[in-house]
């Protein structure tokens, strides 16, 4: 089973996602939602207000993932 990460709580949204990749990959999946603040407003107003709320978002995102996420172990070792 795939697990699907959402960045929105809005239940169409999810049903949405839900009913998409359980299509694309011919089996269920797992579909969890998550709230992400860009703190910017929802409908920005300024090309300015735009770009700082897609990356605010985006970075708030990635931090809002970690916890869904696999650990990996990773050694290295001098040549």
């Amino acid at each position: 089973m795939k697990d699907i990460v959402v960045a929105s709580l809005n239940p169409a949204k999810l049903a949405a996602v839900e009913s998409a990749f359980a299509e694309a990959f011919a089996e269920p999946v797992a579909v969890r939602g998550v709230s992400v603040s860009s703190g910017v407003p929802d409908q920005p107003m300024t090309d300015k207000e735009i770009l700082t709320r897609s990356s605010v978002y985006h970075q708030a995102l990635i931090l809002a993932l970690i916890p869904f996420l696999n650990p990996v172990s990773v050694s290295y070792q001098e040549p």
